[in-house]
């Protein structure tokens, strides 16, 4: 069970990596002189407050691993209260959705 649970841990972090990675790689390219435009991160109404803490460690790391100039250069990123609408993932795992919607 709990290999289940690390491997699952791990596809969830690969994932968010890549994710963060296209999303650079996307903004690289379309990123002006003037420099990023703030985010706004809308809370997922199915996810599970364990899935949300381990995307903001994941989150606080990468941050921590930015050089002092990478730093400056991000966008600025704000969490806000509001719920997105975007629905459940088809292929999730069931520990990280809330127990109303699995």
């Amino acid at each position: 069970m709990a290999k289940k649970v690390l491997g699952e841990v791990q596809s969830v972090y690969d994932a968010v990596h890549q994710h963060w990675k296209s999303l650079r790689d996307d903004f690289t390219r379309k990123s002006s002189k003037k420099g990023p435009k703030p985010r706004k991160i809308r809370k997922l109404g199915w996810e599970r407050t364990k899935l949300r803490n381990l995307k903001a460690q994941i989150d606080e790391s990468h941050n921590e691993s930015l050089s002092d100039k990478q730093r400056r250069t991000s966008a600025h990123v704000t969490r806000t209260g509001d719920l997105s609408i975007r629905p459940s993932p088809v292929n999730r795992p069931r520990w990280a959705v809330r127990l109303s919607d699995n």
